[in-house]
């Protein structure tokens, strides 16, 4: 029985609750709060420690924790720890909330494995209260060894507190969420590039004059993988190669996603020093991501630049390694290399031009095709599609039925496949055959054809066939076929 009176326990709550209240409304930061109510909440428990746990899919972590002046802290091995141990207390918390228990031994008659372990953590007294939202439990506030102020209903204290506890605990992941959101790439879970500009930023002022490397890596040919797989194969290639990127440099790099099919990768200070190391170990791996059963290989070209070696600011940094990123891109692409003068002399006007820039203004018709009995027709430029006097690339796959043979007209393709074969039988053949024949165009022109097609083999698209056609009664604007 408590000594004060009931009405002096009913305003000592009440004031206290809305002490704790004011807390939570004040405009101290996330962790101030917790501290500050913890702090309030053990001038009347008078605990070894007070402790905020915070529940996760698989594992439950200590977040917050208060301990007496001569106890050691324990937060740092309290993390990441099963739920089921928490379940336990769960179901004791089923019966009373909060669960009260003036000593460890009267939770033998209910479960001895519980009692056993708060008994090997010297915990004698134990007090705990579910946290909850929307009837789900998302944490626990727990408090060892307490004595209870007989002053003040502890009971309602903690019924009351702990649902601003759990409800700013909800808040605080919606915060942590949106703010995720803002900073880091959603598909590779890298920082994007708002991100990296925070990080860097807080890099230099915390560590200003100190050398440093800026790497930037882009994946080759990017966009063949989106336009023949398909966008799945693409994202699952950045994925894959996000986390490539990760596991490659230390965790101290800043690591983001600089935006399309480019990445990013800081070294400060000593690190700084194994950046020649970590991207020759890096060019040396063999990349592959897996979609439905199918493997793509993959590569990425890399460059960097050192401060103050070769930048005088962060945006020179970025100049130069761009430079030297786009030095390996002309070379053939799958390395790494470190700015030097040269880079800022390399043409890379030819990089304004896509293949599909470049096939659309040969003034003749150029169509890829598979070298295989259909010979499926894979490409074709926009001469080949006027050729047939067609209007887009589907109305041509209509008027040839997308095949080789589809193209040429039906009284030739028995003798066009024959030369074809012959020539392909020779065995002086060095994977360029030459035909002569004639097409029907949609509108049903006929026109008289010089075909020469040269052999390749791509990795991801197999044996195929280059087909360059001439209208021959426009030959004349060809010196030479």
């Amino acid at each position: 029985m408590s000594d004060k009176p009931d009405s002096t326990i009913e305003q000592n709550t009440s004031d206290l609750i809305i002490g704790i209240t004011n807390v939570f409304n004040s405009g101290m930061s996330y962790e101030d709060i917790m501290m500050s109510v913890l702090g309030m909440i053990s001038d009347i428990l008078h605990p070894d420690r007070l402790l905020i746990f915070e529940r996760g899919e698989e594992t439950t972590s200590c977040t917050f924790e208060w301990h007496a002046e001569g106890t050691p802290p324990q937060i740092q091995r309290m993390q990441n720890l099963s739920n089921a141990q928490f379940d336990d207390m769960a179901k004791l918390a089923d019966r009373r909330s909060p669960v009260l228990t003036s000593s460890v031994g009267e939770m033998e008659e209910q479960d001895e494995r519980i009692a056993q372990r708060f008994n090997r953590r010297g915990v004698q007294r134990m007090m705990a209260i579910p946290l909850t939202n929307d009837g789900e439990t998302i944490g626990y506030l727990s408090a060892n060894n307490h004595r209870l102020e007989k002053s003040v209903d502890a009971k309602r204290v903690l019924d009351t507190v702990g649902p601003f506890i759990a409800s700013r605990i909800v808040n605080h992941r919606l915060m942590e969420q949106l703010m995720a959101t803002s900073t880091h790439d959603g598909l590779t879970g890298l920082l994007n590039r708002r991100g990296i500009d925070d990080a860097i930023d807080q890099q230099l002022a915390q560590h200003p004059g100190e050398p440093y490397a800026l790497a930037l890596m882009d994946i080759d040919d990017f966009k063949v993988v989106n336009d023949v797989h398909g966008h799945d194969v693409g994202d699952a290639a950045l994925r894959t190669l996000a986390g490539a990127v990760s596991k490659a440099f230390p965790p101290s790099a800043i690591i983001g996603r600089n935006g399309g099919d480019e990445f990013l990768a800081m070294l400060i200070g000593d690190d700084m020093g194994k950046i020649d190391e970590l991207l020759d170990a890096f060019s040396r791996t063999s990349f592959s991501c897996e979609l439905n059963g199918n493997t793509y290989p993959l590569s990425m070209s890399v460059g960097y630049a050192e401060y103050p070696a070769h930048a005088a600011n962060l945006q020179d940094a970025y100049s130069k390694a761009d430079a030297a990123l786009y030095t390996v891109k002309l070379s053939g692409k799958s390395g790494f290399k470190r700015y030097g003068p040269e880079d800022e002399t390399m043409q890379r006007t030819q990089l304004g031009f896509t293949p599909r820039n470049l096939a659309d203004k040969v003034p003749c018709g150029i169509v890829v095709c598979r070298s295989n009995d259909r010979g499926e027709v894979l490409f074709c430029n926009g001469a080949a599609i006027q050729m047939f006097d067609c209007d887009n690339f589907v109305d041509f796959m209509d008027c040839t039925g997308g095949t080789f043979m589809g193209m040429v007209h039906p009284d030739d393709r028995a003798a066009t496949r024959e030369e074809l074969t012959r020539q392909l039988d020779n065995p002086a053949f060095e994977g360029k055959a030459y035909l002569d024949y004639r097409i029907v165009t949609k509108k049903g022109v006929i026109k008289h054809i010089a075909n020469s097609s040269h052999a390749s083999f791509d990795e991801d698209q197999g044996d195929l066939a280059y087909v360059l056609l001439v209208d021959k009664g426009e030959r004349k604007r060809f010196k030479q076929l």
